[in-house]
């Protein structure tokens, strides 16, 4: 540079850091910011549905399975199951939540199955997966049954044989 020439290198400053963020810097940073926190939101808004699905499953098998136990409970004192059709227990907070039971026929124990299913609606209004138990109640009450022994001739003790090996 000689001395009559114009600096065009004046404005620059050298050796120092710079002190503001630039417009599109802030632009791209805020906007990155704005995409986590949307991938972050509908992530926990999935959770929290799943969690609730869930809670109301856990509601729903509780119930179902109170209602197999009073059903065997019945049989065992002599009495017919009580059937649980209609409105499940009001402070099951499910929605629309229906009881449905149905008995099989007795097998050769004098067992019969007795299945208690409960149906119910979503929070938005859609039918669930029902949750349906099944067990085995006695088909008679237990003062009327008869055990018979059963005996065969296989189950008579067998005398041991024995070979002698050459």
């Amino acid at each position: 540079m000689t001395p009559g020439q114009p600096n065009h290198r004046r404005g620059i400053r050298r050796g120092r850091g710079r002190r503001a963020f630039t417009l599109l810097e802030s632009i791209v940073a805020a906007s990155l910011l704005g995409l986590l926190m949307a991938c972050v939101g509908s992530f926990v808004v999935r959770v929290r549905a799943t969690e609730t699905a869930a809670e109301e499953r856990r509601r729903a098998l509780a119930e179902v399975e109170n209602r197999l136990e009073e059903a065997l409970a019945s049989a065992l004192r002599g009495e017919p199951p009580a059937a649980a059709e209609g409105d499940a227990d009001p402070g099951l907070t499910l929605r629309d939540a229906r009881l449905t039971s149905a008995s099989g026929e007795a097998d050769d124990l004098g067992l019969r199955s007795w299945t208690v299913t409960l149906t119910w609606r979503n929070p938005q209004g859609e039918l669930v997966r029902p949750v349906s138990l099944t067990g085995w109640i006695p088909a008679q009450s237990p003062a009327d049954a008869t055990v018979e022994p059963q005996s065969s001739p296989d189950d008579a003790p067998a005398a041991l044989e024995t070979e002698a090996i050459p």
